[in-house]
């Protein structure tokens, strides 16, 4: 029965115990909310908890490049222990840097409170360093400058404050001078771009100089402005930044720094915006012609990014346009997230495609599949280019009339006759025509044509008249020449013209078959019969 008691002592100990293990909560506070980048500072905290108990406290030190923040807990090292009692515990803190320390632009500071109680166990409290957000190595020394306007616009497919991969922006910044007395010479204007961890990666951004020479800017409200280039490459992770601007006289920062201002947002200090890659590809470094003539070709050069398409697909490109019944594959490539494939495609321009600006798809096929050798997903979003055709194109045929001038006579050998060609342009623009002749140099000398290159308006009119100079020797037949009708060196109507021609040799051939001996004893009776009336006729009237 002892044995009994005393297991059963032994139990209820041990559950005491653990109750307490479990159950002692430690309470603190008086943590600032921020710490301010004052050196040394010293802030007390307020420790209690619910048992009896051994507390150890210990503050790790904040190490970066530029030297440390360390911390001493009740005026020792950066670990104390404590005994709680029932009574709350004061305990000071000490945060002090080392020589050189710096806090920089955009950075957060964080060190770790470690509280270790005998029942309650571990428990981690933050201690947050301010924000440096001066842009201004001085901090802010506005003088008589100010950021008088702050403006940017995206020229890709994002918006301002929302960036999209391969945008181009134009940032244009404007310091005027507020003072009504003093001029400020060689005036900075310097941005910078930090990631959400606090790193500089303005080099990302912009390929030129982060920092322009405004130069010198006059008292009395004079102002000086430039546009910084900015673009989202593919070095760009998603995610948010912020840009930090600031305007100072070179080499007296001291005096003259301004690095805020409404203009930049609701922070004043920055402005933010966030990157963003929802599509599932991208191209970049397009290179292609935007203007091109029918029947011509070009080769289209551009960089694939995979962003959302998966990692080590099996994919190919489509370029597609319905219009222009272009649809061109590339060979099937590997890409994983993130990376680019350097790909190009002959286009070819149909001869006969409509003058205007077409629309050029490009397409992803991916999620190969081996056994079947197809793919079997198709990009949801597609990049789109435009190109211009125009010129060299093939244009409708004009409706025509032909018609030989009539003189009321029988057209000879040797004559010149007259056709007239009439042109009616059917096209909705205006339209070139250039007139010809063909297979006619058996029978015509040569052709000359009133017009031979003719501009019509849209359904306009005109009529052009074709001259021909007949050979002498040719017999009485039917012959034909074709007038021709082309535009941008295609021909579009070739019509044929039949003209009866009498031979003048037919003539020749009637008097050669005549009697003229006889003929000329008939003329000689005829004068003969003409005399004797007339001698009749005067002894006649003598009577």
């Amino acid at each position: 029965m002892k044995k009994i008691y005393g297991l059963i002592g032994f139990g209820m100990l041990v559950f005491v115990l653990a109750f307490n293990l479990v159950s002692a909560v430690i309470t603190v506070s008086g943590i600032p909310t921020e710490l301010p980048q004052t050196d040394p500072y010293e802030f007390n905290v307020t420790i209690s908890s619910t048992e009896n108990e051994n507390v150890t406290l210990s503050v790790a030190e904040i190490s970066e490049s530029s030297g440390e923040i360390k911390f001493l807990v009740n005026g020792g090292t950066n670990t104390d222990t404590i005994i709680l009692s029932g009574s709350d515990e004061i305990v000071t803190i000490m945060a002090y840097q080392s020589p050189g320390f710096e806090f920089e632009l955009g950075k957060t500071y964080n060190a770790s409170l470690t509280l270790s109680g005998t029942f309650s166990g571990t428990s981690t409290h933050n201690l947050v360093f301010e924000e440096t957000v001066s842009f201004c190595e001085y901090g802010e020394k506005g003088g008589d400058l100010i950021i008088s306007d702050f403006d940017i616009q995206n020229n890709g497919d994002g918006d301002d404050d929302e960036w999209e991969m391969f945008d181009d922006l134009e940032i244009e910044i404007e310091i005027e001078n507020d003072d009504s007395n003093d001029e400020v010479d060689d005036v900075q204007l310097r941005i910078i771009i930090l990631n959400d961890e606090g790193n500089d990666v303005t080099g990302d951004f912009i390929e030129d100089d982060e920092e322009i020479d405004l130069g010198k800017i006059y008292e009395d409200g004079d102002s000086e402005s430039e546009i910084f280039i900015v673009k989202v490459t593919s070095d760009v992770d998603e995610g948010d930044y912020r840009l930090y601007v600031k305007a100072y006289e070179d080499n007296n920062e001291g005096a003259h720094c301004i690095d805020n201002s409404d203009e930049l947002g609701d922070e004043e200090y920055y402005y933010e915006f966030e990157v963003k890659t929802e599509e599932d590809f991208k191209i970049d470094e397009l290179t292609v012609d935007e203007s091109m003539s029918c029947g011509s070709s070009q080769t289209v050069y551009f960089d694939l990014y995979n962003f959302n398409l998966g990692d080590d697909e099996k994919m190919r490109a489509n370029l597609y346009s319905s219009e222009l019944g272009i649809d061109l594959y590339s060979d099937s490539f590997e890409l994983d997230e993130g990376k680019k494939e350097d790909l190009s495609f002959e286009i070819e321009i149909p001869e006969d495609a409509e003058e205007k600006t077409y629309k050029m798809k490009i397409y992803v096929e991916y999620a190969y599949k081996e056994s079947s050798e197809t793919y079997r997903e198709t990009s949801e979003d597609t990049e789109e280019f435009l190109i211009t055709v125009e010129g060299n194109c093939r244009i409708e045929a004009p409706l025509i009339d032909v018609s030989k001038v009539d003189t009321g006579e029988e057209v000879m050998a040797g004559d010149i006759v007259e056709v007239k060609l009439s042109l009616a342009n059917q096209e909705d623009k205006e339209a070139n025509y250039v007139l010809s002749a063909e297979d006619y140099s058996s029978w015509i000398k040569s052709v000359e044509i009133s017009e031979k290159s003719v501009t019509l308006s849209e359904m306009g009119a005109k009529t052009v008249i074709y001259t021909l100079y007949l050979k002498d020797d040719l017999e009485t037949s039917d012959y034909t020449f074709n007038m021709v009708v082309s535009s941008n060196g295609r021909t579009l109507v070739t019509q044929p013209l039949a003209v009866s021609v009498e031979s003048k040799a037919g003539v020749q051939d009637l008097f050669d078959e005549v009697n003229w001996k006889l003929v000329g004893i008939i003329l000689v009776n005829l004068i003969l019969l003409i005399a004797i009336i007339v001698v009749v006729r005067k002894i006649l009237k003598r009577k």
